[in-house]
C-alpha cells in the first residue's frame, strides 16, 4: 500500500512538473529580455611607479543589457541589443562606461526542447565615455561581436538565460568636450586603434 501511494504520489508530482513546465518553447514572434553583465576590456596595466596624471581603468565593470527582437523561425531570432556597463578607474572622480548598440543573429538548437543552447553573432557600434569636472571624453567605432550560451524555458514564454561573448572594436575618433560658460568647445581627432571585451550575461527573456 506505502509503494502503490509513492509511486501515486510521484506520478502526481510528474505530471504536476510537466504542466506547470511544458516541454514546447516557442521562440518565434516578438521577444524581449534583460541581463546582468560582467564587462572586461583591455585595459593597460598599471605601473608600480605610475605618472601622477595618469588614469588606469579597472579592467572589470557591472552593467546591464537590453534587448528585444523578433523569431523569424523557432530557431533563427534576430535582435536588437542595448548595452552599458561603468569601470572605476584610479581617479576617484572618474568612471568610464562602455556601452554598445548591436544586432545580433542567433540560431538556436534542440527545438523545442525547455534547453536550448544557442549561437550567436552581430555587428554594431561602441563607445568608451567618461567625465572629469566640465571635461567629457568620448570614443567611439564600429565592432562586431560573436558568443554563444543557454536558454532554460519554464513554459513556453519566459526563459532564463546564460550566455558570454566577445566584443571586437576598431575605435575610430576621440572626442573632448570642454563646457564653460561661453559655450562648449570640442575637438576631434581621428584615430586607428583596437579594443576587446568580454562579457558574462545572466538574465531572463520574454517570448510573447
Amino acid at each position: 500500500m506505502k509503494t502503490t501511494r509513492l509511486a501515486g504520489l510521484c506520478t502526481f508530482a510528474l505530471a504536476l512538473f510537466a504542466t506547470a513546465f511544458p516541454a514546447a518553447a516557442d521562440t518565434d514572434g516578438f521577444f524581449f529580455g534583460i541581463d546582468l553583465q560582467s564587462n572586461r576590456v583591455g585595459a593597460a596595466d598599471r605601473p608600480d611607479d605610475p605618472d601622477p596624471a595618469a588614469v588606469f581603468v579597472d579592467e572589470v565593470g557591472g552593467g546591464a543589457n537590453l534587448f528585444f527582437g523578433w523569431g523569424f523561425t523557432p530557431s533563427f531570432p534576430v535582435r536588437l541589443s542595448l548595452s552599458a556597463a561603468g569601470h572605476d578607474t584610479s581617479d576617484p572622480d572618474i568612471e568610464v562606461a562602455y556601452a554598445g548598440v548591436t544586432i545580433d543573429g542567433m540560431y538556436l538548437f534542440r527545438n523545442p526542447e525547455p534547453l536550448r543552447p544557442y549561437l550567436y553573432g552581430g555587428v554594431g557600434g561602441f563607445a568608451l565615455r567618461s567625465r572629469k569636472d566640465a571635461l567629457d571624453w568620448e570614443t567611439t567605432g564600429p565592432g562586431i561581436l560573436g558568443g554563444g550560451g543557454v536558454l532554460y524555458f519554464f513554459g513556453d514564454t519566459f526563459a532564463l538565460d546564460f550566455s558570454v561573448r566577445g566584443e571586437f572594436v576598431n575605435w575610430e575618433k576621440t572626442r573632448a568636450t570642454l563646457h564653460t560658460p561661453a559655450g562648449d568647445f570640442t575637438a576631434e581627432t581621428p584615430i586607428e586603434e583596437k579594443g576587446t571585451a568580454a562579457k558574462i550575461l545572466v538574465g531572463a527573456s520574454w517570448w510573447l
